[in-house]
């Protein structure tokens, strides 16, 4: 509701009290009209001013609840007021195009803290960013996994032809990860790809690696993702 509306109804109100009071104060005269008239009856003085003080309490009840009723208006006027003011400070802008990954985990949170981040901008894969994937290794078969080692990327998922996308292991974490299937390091690699292979992928796309130890070639089954660097 705008100020001026607020205001307006702020002026009628008032004048609608200012009429309910006029009224308490014609009643009052007009009861003690009657009882002056009544001198010649045996009409108890206490009984006429039990009237008049039951109209003047329902009448200053009617009043209060008006009042209430207002001040309730006028409150969530300046809410809504104020949201609208800082409305533009709560707009995120990116400052590249892109892909947005939405951190679900936090969205769902009534209020989020200054500087927590809700979601990443992936690059537009017409641009050929560099991409890599990250895969599983288990705490058996990590100290034959070694950093730049070669790796092969075999994407099937929604593809109408098998992929093969070679790469580069990048980063091997210090630490596993503990899971109810057992430690594993989450391992990641850097794809070579052709500027042609950007046609077929795209992000979050799962597959399985192969890894050359240098004494046989074994794939890794567990869940890969695609993303971005």
């Amino acid at each position: 509701m705008p100020i001026s509306q607020v205001d307006k109804l702020k002026k009628e109100t008032v004048t609608s009290i200012q009429q309910q009071i006029d009224s308490i104060n014609d009643a009052l005269t007009s009861y003690k009209t009657q009882y002056a008239g009544f001198s010649s009856t045996n009409l108890a003085e206490d009984a006429l001013t039990n009237k008049l003080n039951e109209l003047k309490s329902q009448q200053l009840s009617s009043i209060a609840k008006e009042l209430e009723t207002l001040n309730q208006e006028i409150e969530q006027t300046k809410i809504q007021h104020a949201a609208t003011e800082t409305s533009g400070k709560n707009t995120i802008i990116a400052t590249e195009s892109g892909t947005v990954n939405l951190l679900i985990n936090k969205t769902k949170l009534t209020s989020i803290p200054q500087g927590t981040n809700i979601a990443q901008i992936y690059p537009n894969l017409k641009k050929t960013p560099d991409l890599k994937v990250s895969f599983y290794i288990s705490a058996n078969e990590i100290s034959e996994i070694v950093e730049n080692q070669s790796i092969r990327y075999h994407l099937t998922e929604k593809n109408s032809k098998h992929m093969v996308i070679p790469g580069n292991i990048t980063s091997i974490p210090a630490n596993p990860i503990t899971t109810k299937d057992g430690n594993f390091y989450q391992v990641s690699a850097i794809l070579n790809l052709r500027p042609k292979d950007y046609q077929n992928i795209h992000y979050g796309q799962t597959g399985t690696v192969s890894i050359i130890t240098g004494k046989s070639t074994w794939i890794s089954h567990i869940k890969n993702t695609l993303i971005h660097q």
